[in-house]
């Protein structure tokens, strides 16, 4: 089955949280030579700059995220996932490293691990005050699970979960779209031209609804 091209972003990566937004006054912190070093594209570098900042606080979760983040980004998802793995055995209740570790599964095509990982996400998620924002709107970690659900072609959960998404935030245009796909997967073209319609009004350079939509006319007439 084909994937969307975009990827869930890692809670990890662009997570701010209610108490945070706002503080302007914080002053920016140095960033470790392992961060400078990713942020310059240099991920083997920075992987090994993270390996001795693991190796000189062997109980930073952190440190782990960091090296499992370089490591997913050169597209390496067993050792991407190992050290998410660490990084929840030394911080278990932080939802961001099961978001993240749960998409390297996706990309793994692990489905089956992926919805575990996301379906804790969103048990931590509903216990904690947090509003996860991503740009312009908040991702609910029904949109992660939806996806893989999809993804697995469990298109009954994928629709349901994704549904559950849009009713907290409505605006996400690929939402819409994979919901869309599911529908068309259980062959209700109806409902997928109006959730690839919606994509589009959301954003109208969403390319991959716009030949889903094509395709659904097509298949419905």
């Amino acid at each position: 089955m084909k994937k969307e091209s975009r990827m869930f972003p890692g809670l990890g990566l662009a997570l701010l949280v209610l108490a945070g937004i706002g503080c302007s006054t914080t002053p920016k912190r140095t960033l470790p030579e392992g961060e400078i070093l990713y942020e310059k594209g240099e991920l083997d570098n920075a992987i090994a700059a993270f390996t001795e900042e693991i190796q000189a606080s062997p109980n930073s979760a952190g440190a782990y995220s960091n090296r499992a983040r370089a490591y997913y980004d050169k597209g390496d998802y067993d050792n991407s996932i190992a050290d998410y793995t660490e990084a929840i055995r030394i911080r278990p209740n932080d939802y961001s490293y099961y978001t993240d570790r749960g998409r390297s599964y996706l990309d793994k095509s692990d489905y089956d691990n992926a919805i575990a990982d996301f379906t804790e996400v969103a048990v931590l998620w509903g216990n904690s005050p947090a509003i996860i924002v991503f740009g312009k709107g908040i991702i609910p970690p029904y949109n992660h699970r939806g996806y893989a659900y999809f993804m697995k072609g469990d298109y009954s959960s994928a629709i349901e979960d994704l549904t559950r998404a849009i009713r907290i935030w409505n605006g996400d245009s690929f939402s819409y779209n994979v919901r869309g796909r599911a529908y068309a997967g259980e062959g209700d073209y109806d409902k997928a031209i109006a959730d690839y319609t919606e994509a589009l009004r959301l954003d109208p350079k969403n390319e991959q609804a716009k030949n889903n939509l094509k395709f659904a006319k097509k298949r419905g007439q």
